[in-house]
């Protein structure tokens, strides 16, 4: 599963798709520790390919908006990643490479990928148990906790959205 992940990463194959076929193949804690574990691999793996290109090429396959993302990358280091980690900007294998390609350290980089990808690993792999058992076992309270988890995605993304807005306007 985890050389899945590595692959996946060189193929740019969007984790949120990995994450979501490793809740349907596995139980919910398993999917997550091997989800977590391959999104954290495919993270370091393609951040080497980007500090092994440099910042040059990078910047002038991804542009202008990339540019800013990694400045704001190595400006507040575990926090920045675990903000990008939460707010769709790019795909996942590009960040990951404009990361390695950035200021960045190293341990900062891991560090903010664990924290900032195990909340929605964790929500998409419950979500995705929930449906599963819902369609097998149709009942109220399988209802109820799907609706929970789509309401609490919504409010953490409004949240960050929010909070991205009001960084902007400070600066």
């Amino acid at each position: 599963m985890l050389g899945a992940y590595l692959i996946a990463g060189l193929l740019v194959i969007p984790v949120t798709i990995l994450v979501g076929v490793t809740a349907i193949v596995f139980p919910p804690f398993t999917a997550f520790f091997y989800s977590l574990s391959g999104c954290v691999l495919n993270a370091i793996l393609t951040y080497g390919i980007g500090a092994a290109l440099g910042k040059v090429p990078l910047q002038n396959f991804a542009g202008r908006k990339l540019d800013r993302l990694s400045k704001r990358l190595a400006r507040r280091g575990i926090l920045s990643v675990m903000v990008i980690r939460n707010v769709p900007m790019a795909p996942y294998t590009l960040v990951n490479m404009l990361a390695g390609a950035s200021r960045i350290e190293f341990k900062d980089y891991v560090v903010g990928t664990c924290i900032g990808m195990a909340p929605g690993i964790g929500v998409l792999t419950f979500f995705v148990d929930r449906l599963l058992k819902t369609i097998r076992e149709p009942d109220w309270t399988n209802i109820l906790l799907i609706g929970f988890a789509i309401l609490g995605v919504a409010l953490l993304l409004w949240r960050i959205k929010r909070r991205l807005k009001k960084n902007e306007e400070e600066k």
